[in-house]
């Protein structure tokens, strides 16, 4: 976060509110959103594993992604590649 408000010529601070009141949410959940749209997608669209999904769309393995995603989307990686 640091590093990107450098870039931007804010302090972390002032840099997340910039953010937020752009996109409408802070950077993390922005992200996180992000990551999370880009596993679904591979869910549905590969024949990768979960845990090569995981790893691709930047989650430590798969039971991380697993909790991400029940936590945030209140389904698992199992449930959206069944829905396919």
């Amino acid at each position: 976060m640091a590093e990107l408000a450098a870039v931007s010529g804010l302090s972390p601070r002032h840099f997340i509110q910039a953010f937020t009141s752009t996109f409408g949410e802070p950077p993390h959940k922005y992200v996180l959103r992000l990551r999370l749209n880009f596993a679904e997608k591979l869910l549905v669209e590969n024949v990768l594993s979960i845990a090569e999904i995981a790893h691709l769309s930047g989650f430590s393995d798969q039971s991380h992604l697993t909790v991400t995603m029940s936590k945030h989307r209140n389904k698992t990686p199992r449930q959206v590649r069944q829905q396919r």
